[in-house]
């Protein structure tokens, strides 16, 4: 919604996460941890997904919102988010070596900020490609 909205040729990286782990369930396994190119170019194999796997139900994508549910509907959600961070992460190949925070030798830090303050992260910058970084 609101990220495509402000810019739209951000479409071709931007997921939820059930729907990147979806598309990406028609990808054969990847092999070994990729390096940071491997990890674009494994984004971009999702993203050409779209069109050729089914949509699924509508709203299937989505992770329901626990704000003021009882605390078996909020487990309810988090066991959603977990679920679809451990396909994103098996997708990309690196399960194993988030936990270490390195990816081939590169160590990526997930939590500080960007040295602009835009207020996004170093993950959430993964799959920007070079050229339109700002």
């Amino acid at each position: 919604g609101a990220v495509l909205q402000a810019n739209p040729t951000a479409m071709r990286r931007t997921f939820t996460l059930r729907e990147f782990g979806r598309l990406a369930a028609a990808l054969p396994s990847p092999r070994g941890l990729p390096a940071l190119e491997g990890l674009r170019a494994r984004v971009t194999d999702v993203a050409d997904q779209r069109g050729v796997v089914s949509a699924g139900p509508p709203r299937g994508d989505d992770i329901g919102d626990p704000f003021g549910a009882p605390f078996d509907i909020a487990r309810a959600c988090a066991a959603q988010v977990g679920a679809a961070v451990d396909a994103v992460l098996d997708t990309l190949g690196v399960r194993g070596s988030v936990a270490a925070g390195v990816v081939k030798g590169e160590v990526y830090r997930t939590h500080q900020r960007l040295p602009e303050h835009d207020g996004r992260t170093d993950a959430g910058r993964l799959g920007q490609a070079k050229d339109d970084r700002p």
